[in-house]
């Protein structure tokens, strides 16, 4: 995450050539691909200054402004080597005397330290002011906002679900990371409906504790199918052997390898697991999220073995995760293929008005796919839809998951949590913190 004291600003001018509707879509990338690190208050005016100017008004040490278009890269790599942006900007804040850093002759992304720039009387930041961490910043961003008039048009066809035509051998860009970034967001969008994640890319800090006011048993356990947080819940809340458990999904292969764990495995030994799974669930029939560039057949199997012990280490070992899979495969379990962004029949048909329930989505309200499908606005009126029904179904639901804008929410449960969110002035720019504990997704 990005350090105390420093706030986004988003630097909203027209495009050149007056796509208000490209406009438009390049402001919720920049401010969506943000939200993977960033939970806080986002900034936003036609310039530069204005955005300082707003930083400084609300006491903020440092901004970080990008223009429309700017997007922040994300890469999920085995064992963390990726280095982030957000760690980027501490290790800068950290070593670094500066007014602004970024790369020189462009203004897409600056990071200005804004008691300096106060005290230096607001002056307009222009190249000669800059520090250049262009080197830096090259893989962690791609400003599509720079993008000549033909390549707008061309960008521009490939918005919402027409990315499926998008052909990077026929398409050649300027700057080939426009390629790179398109070619990966085709990828998600493609794949998602029949993705798998063996792993979770979010931490299990949120689950740790007790949630106010529940009291274990649990009764049962609504979750997406996704990696080994659902078994993480069950054992932090606690459970029994008349817990039920309700996977949905809006991939059908992700409920496929929940049944297919249930029956065939014993809970020890995952990654000599996986290639018995990969035989019965090909890669031409599931996606399967692994890191970067990794499919089944080039998965480096000291990669799964180290992953795998992470995992035994939120457990605290083998024989630990062991005894709780062994009692987990006997507990009634239901599946469900629904999208929670579309229609959730199904699943509310199975949600009981019942004490010590819990139910966790994910970030599936912000995804890849739901971010490039679905603008801001539209992303919050479906998030707020699902609220509603899961309060009028079960009042009592406990609660797990991100928001529309990627903040945590947990430790509340669905009657009050939809109250708070039909009173909050909250949207893309304006978070809602209704958590314990906040975690990446």
């Amino acid at each position: 995450m990005y350090p105390e004291g420093l706030v986004f600003g988003v630097v909203d001018s027209p495009l050149p050539g007056g796509d208000s509707g490209l406009g438009h879509k390049l402001r919720d990338l920049t401010i969506s691909w943000s939200r993977y690190d960033y939970r806080g208050l986002i900034l936003e005016d036609r310039t530069t200054v204005a955005v300082l100017e707003q930083a400084a008004e609300l006491g903020y040490r440092w901004c970080l402004v990008q223009r429309v278009g700017n997007i922040i890269l994300e890469r999920w790599e085995a064992d963390g080597a990726h280095t982030r942006l957000d760690h980027c900007v501490s290790e800068w804040i950290a070593e670094h005397d500066f007014l602004a850093l970024g790369a020189v002759g462009n203004d897409d992304c600056l990071l200005v330290d804004v008691r300096r720039w106060d005290e230096l009387g607001r002056p307009d930041i222009r190249s000669p002011l800059v520090d250049d961490v262009g080197e830096e910043l090259d893989g962690r961003c791609v400003a599509l906002g720079r993008l000549s008039s033909d390549e707008r048009s061309r960008l521009a066809r490939y918005m919402g679900k027409s990315i499926g035509t998008y052909d990077d051998d026929r398409v050649s860009w300027q700057d080939p990371r426009t390629g790179v970034f398109l070619k990966e967001v085709q990828r998600q969008v493609a794949n998602a409906p029949r993705g798998v994640f063996l792993w979770n890319l979010e931490p299990h800090d949120d689950v740790r504790s007790l949630p106010n006011g529940f009291e274990p048993p649990m009764t049962t356990l609504y979750s997406v199918a996704a990696g080994f947080k659902p078994n993480m819940i069950l054992e932090s809340l606690g459970f029994d052997a008349r817990t039920r458990v309700v996977f949905f999904d809006y991939s059908a292969r992700a409920l496929e390898v929940k049944r297919l764990l249930l029956e065939e495995w014993d809970g020890r030994d995952f990654p000599a697991f996986l290639p018995r799974l990969f035989r019965n669930m090909p890669s031409h029939s599931a996606y399967y999220h692994l890191w970067d560039g990794v499919t089944p057949e080039t998965l480096d199997p000291r990669a799964a073995e180290r992953a795998w012990e992470r995992e035994l280490e939120a457990w605290g070992g083998e024989r630990e995760f062991e005894e709780h899979w062994s009692r987990y495969r006997r507990l009634r379990h239901e599946f469900v293929h629904c999208n929670v962004l579309g229609d959730v029949a199904g699943l509310l048909a199975l949600v009981e008005s019942e004490r010590s329930a819990v139910i966790w989505w994910s970030n599936a309200f912000f995804t890849v796919w739901a971010n490039w499908l679905f603008d801001a606005r539209d992303r919050k009126r479906r998030y707020e839809r699902w609220i509603d029904d899961l309060a009028q179904r079960n009042p009592d639901l406990f609660l797990y998951g991100s928001d529309f804008s990627n903040s945590s929410v947990n430790d509340v449960q669905a009657a009050k949590y939809r109250d708070v969110l039909r009173e909050a002035a909250c949207d893309e720019l304006v978070p809602l913190v209704v958590n314990a504990c906040e975690i990446r997704f």
